[in-house]
Parts: structure tokens; sequence; C-alpha cells
């Protein structure tokens, strides 16, 4: 195929994170970020917040059945995020 159309996972072993990561720096590299840019990506705090979405991520696919006929109650649990602070918590009440 055409190189273009490839995507190679090269960054720690092939983490989806990672790679995220490196495609965020080579953008800044030609498009330094700035603190009022329009997307969080184009923001100096763009790691800050794919850290935390990383991580609410994290919880929520250690939260999922070991076998498809188990019980799917991850699906019930709330986040919540202060993307300002990164902090988040989840409400596993109704799980």
């Amino acid at each position: 195929g055409r190189q273009q159309d490839m995507h190679f996972m090269s960054a720690a072993g092939g983490s989806a994170w990672e790679y995220m990561r490196e495609l965020v720096v080579a953008l800044h590299a030609v498009r330094p970020p700035i603190p009022e840019g329009e997307s969080w990506l184009e923001r100096n705090s763009w790691d800050a917040r794919l850290t935390t979405v990383e991580e609410v991520y994290r919880d929520r696919t250690s939260r999922y059945p070991t076998l498809p006929w188990h019980k799917d109650a991850y699906r019930r649990c709330e986040y919540k995020v202060d993307w300002s602070t990164g902090c988040w918590s989840v409400d596993d009440s109704r799980a």
C-alpha cells in the first residue's frame, strides 16, 4: 500500500496513547500550541487532557466483563471529570 495510508505505531511498544502523543508533538513542531486554541489539541495543556482521557478509558476497560455473557454493569457507571484539574470520579452505585 501507499506509505501515507499506513500507521506505524512504533512508540512505546505499540501503545495507541503514546502514538497519539507522537502525532500531536509532530503537529506542534509545525504549528505550536497556543493557550486560546479552538480545540484542546491546539492548547498548551493538551497532554494533561489526553492523560485524563487515558485514565478514564483505562478505568472503564478494567470494568469490562471477562466473558461476553457476564454482567455488563460497567455500562451503568457515570464519570465526572474536571478538565481544568484532571481530577475525575466514577459513580458505580448503579452498576
